[in-house]
């Protein structure tokens, strides 16, 4: 009794029937169940990076716009006080840029 081995251009069929002769029925639903939960697992991944990565990327805009808020809150806070903390900021009431030396000198 010999195997015969399918040829290069075996289609799928061939490649079924070959299986179906040679190969127990529970030995098939075994592959079958494997190749199932290898597909299951390998779309949770990717499921579980997606989420990751969105995730990620939530966080990273939320925190960005509280650094915003919270530097525009302190800044609005500041200048209602009269106080110019930076040096790019120019003061109502002085004439030109103040400098930072010239704010933490009291000049």
């Amino acid at each position: 009794m010999s195997i015969r081995f399918f040829s290069l251009d075996a289609d799928a069929s061939s490649a079924s029937n070959f299986l179906m002769q040679h190969t127990s029925h529970f030995a098939l639903a075994l592959l079958f169940a494997l190749t199932l939960l290898f597909a299951l697992l390998l779309f949770a991944l990717t499921l579980l990076i997606a989420l990751t990565l969105l995730m990620a990327l939530t966080l990273l805009i939320a925190l960005t716009l509280l650094f915003a808020l919270t530097s525009l809150f302190v800044l609005t806070l500041l200048s209602t006080l009269n106080i110019y903390p930076l040096s790019f900021v120019q003061s109502p009431n002085y004439s030109g840029m103040r400098s930072a030396t010239a704010f933490f000198s009291g000049r």
